[in-house]
């Protein structure tokens, strides 16, 4: 993921919504890596009886950030004139 954004911007590509997603990924991958780390902790460490715990928050995080990130991304969409002006309008055919 990082390596197609990085050539991107480096070849001039500087899209907000680009930079959102991106910028909104890692933030993503980010709390579900904590998240798992605290998974593997109380699976580890503590009895059986917390292991439902912290699964149903890992579940509601996952979902509330996955809902964050289409939210945001098309939040930028709607402000980037160029892209929303693209789909509007259609596809153009030559004749």
């Amino acid at each position: 993921m990082v390596v197609p954004v990085y050539r991107s911007f480096r070849n001039g590509a500087k899209s907000r919504v680009m930079y959102t997603v991106f910028k909104d990924g890692v933030i993503y991958y980010l709390c579900l890596f904590i998240l798992t780390l605290a998974n593997m902790v109380v699976v580890t460490t503590m009895s059986p009886d917390y292991f439902n715990i912290i699964l149903m928050l890992e579940r509601a995080v996952r979902s509330i950030i996955t809902c964050r990130v289409v939210l945001h991304t098309r939040q930028e969409v709607q402000n980037d004139n160029t892209i929303l002006i693209r789909s509007i309008s259609g596809p153009h055919f030559h004749s």
